[in-house]
Formats: structure tokens, C-alpha cells, sequence
């Protein structure tokens, strides 16, 4: 009932897939976007017809990789200027007397082997398809477009659930630009 496409890079993979959606089996793919918005215009650009995107894709989740604070040595700080707008400029609401973290000044700990990152952390928009993003696949409407429909109807972008990550001290608002924009 689930089948896994470990990459849609081409025509006819992407042919396959959808092949197999339309037969009722849950497909799980991944295809290279700079985020979900812009897969039904890839997805069309490989030669796909749109009626049969429309008809199969069910939801989209973008992912960006962005650094890990450490948790040893992270250092809290107010936010500068420039980090206040990021968040207004994203709707991302920062609570008045908020601290974020950033790297110790002075390089890490041995933890992290004194980068004062470790690991990685997930930034994700999931875009859940509706009936009216299905009547935008099938008149081709743009990937901003897609994307401005989606956000009315509740999609959060990648960029605002990094700096959700930003307030919660996972990142830094530099790794969630660098990695988004």
C-alpha cells in the first residue's frame, strides 16, 4: 500500500510515481525545491500533466538542515536590531524581553569540540493540499502564488518555523536566514 521513491529527478520517475499514487498506493518521494510551494511547478516542468498532480499529491514538507547550539556552552543574548526585524519581517512574534542564544563568543567547549554547534536541526513548512490549491495545479498557477494560498490557509513558512527555533534556543537567526533565503 506504500511504495518509496527514493528521488523524483526526472520525467519518468516522476511518471512512475504518480502512476502508482493513481492506483490508490501511498507514495513517498523526494524531489529538489527550494521549498513545497515550488514542487507542483517542478513537478510540471518534468512533463507531468497537471490534472494527474492535481489528482495525487496529497501534502509537501520542505526541509532545511540548520546547525545545532550546543547546549553546554550556548550564550543567551537580546536580540540585535538586524534579529528583531528578521522576526518582523517573517510574522514571527518575539515576546518583549525575550533572550535568544548564539555561540559563546570565545569558541565552544569541549563538547563541541569548541564550534559551539552540534548536530542539526530540522526547519519544516508543510503544505497540506486543499481544494483550491488543486484548482491552482490545474491552471498552472505560479509557485508564489501557490505559496500566498497556502499561507492564507495555514501553511507556516520554513523561515518561521526556524525562528520558532531561534526563541526556543535550538538556533541562531543566522544558521535560519542562511539556510532559508
Amino acid at each position: 500500500d506504500v511504495i518509496m521513491v527514493g528521488e523524483i529527478r526526472d520525467k519518468e520517475t516522476a511518471h512512475i510515481a504518480m502512476e502508482a499514487a493513481m492506483t490508490g498506493h501511498l507514495v513517498l518521494s523526494t524531489i529538489h525545491t527550494n521549498d513545497a510551494s515550488s514542487v507542483i511547478s517542478r513537478l510540471v516542468d518534468m512533463g507531468l500533466p497537471p490534472f494527474m498532480i492535481a489528482n495525487t499529491l496529497k501534502a509537501i514538507l520542505s526541509q532545511r538542515l540548520s546547525r545545532r547550539l550546543c547546549p553546554e556552552c550556548k550564550q543567551p543574548h537580546s536580540p540585535t536590531p538586524e534579529e528583531i526585524q528578521a522576526f518582523q519581517a517573517n510574522g514571527v512574534p518575539i515576546p518583549a524581553g525575550a533572550s535568544i542564544h548564539g555561540p559563546p563568543k570565545e569558541g565552544g567547549c569541549g563538547r563541541c569540540q569548541g564550534l559551539g554547534f552540534m548536530g542539526r536541526a530540522g526547519l519544516h513548512e508543510l503544505l497540506l493540499m486543499t481544494d483550491t490549491l488543486r484548482s491552482f495545479c490545474l491552471k498552472e498557477v505560479a509557485a508564489d502564488m501557490v505559496r500566498r494560498e497556502a499561507v492564507k490557509e495555514g501553511m507556516r513558512l520554513i523561515t518561521q518555523d526556524g525562528l520558532e527555533k531561534v526563541l526556543q534556543g535550538i538556533t541562531t537567526v543566522r544558521e535560519v536566514l542562511g539556510g532559508t533565503e
